[in-house]
């Protein structure tokens, strides 16, 4: 008689357990650098209602800001604001020439460490036809976790 083989042997068992170890090992923590790097461009909505105010400045005057003041003053923006969409940055400074610089709030804030008090910031430049073109310039915060314009 001829006996056929059912179900995996043991170390047919014990190759693919290893084998998704080392695809679980490599996903890992790419996965928490997505998460990272999704928390950071989120944070992005903070920053959205300083940009208008800049970029209707540039409208109004075909220039950037020089100082944080002259936006204030023309612009109506009282002070940096404090209470954002995103919940992750605790303040905004404004810059000379519309520059825009957030810190993340620390780590017992909710934030995870990585990210934690870093800081970013967007800068806008006027291109030829005068349109505003923003960017982002890493402060403190690792450059993997910078969002993209």
């Amino acid at each position: 008689m001829k006996s056929t083989q059912r179900g995996f042997t043991l170390i047919e068992l014990l190759i693919v357990v290893a084998i998704i170890g080392v695809l679980a090992s490599y996903a890992i923590p790419q996965y928490n650098d997505f998460i990272l790097r999704t928390d950071a461009t989120n944070a992005l909505n903070a920053f959205r209602p300083l940009q208008v105010n800049i970029t209707e400045y540039n409208a109004r005057y075909a220039k950037l800001p020089s100082t944080s003041a002259e936006l204030k003053s023309t612009q109506g923006v009282s002070e940096t604001p404090t209470d954002h969409a995103s919940g992750k940055i605790k303040s905004i400074e404004i810059g000379n020439l519309g520059k825009l610089t957030g810190t993340f709030i620390d780590a017992l804030g909710g934030v995870p460490e990585p990210i934690a008090g870093k800081t970013f910031s967007l800068v806008p430049t006027r291109s030829s036809s005068g349109n505003i073109i923003w960017s982002t310039e890493a402060g403190t915060l690792d450059k993997k976790y910078l969002p993209r314009m």
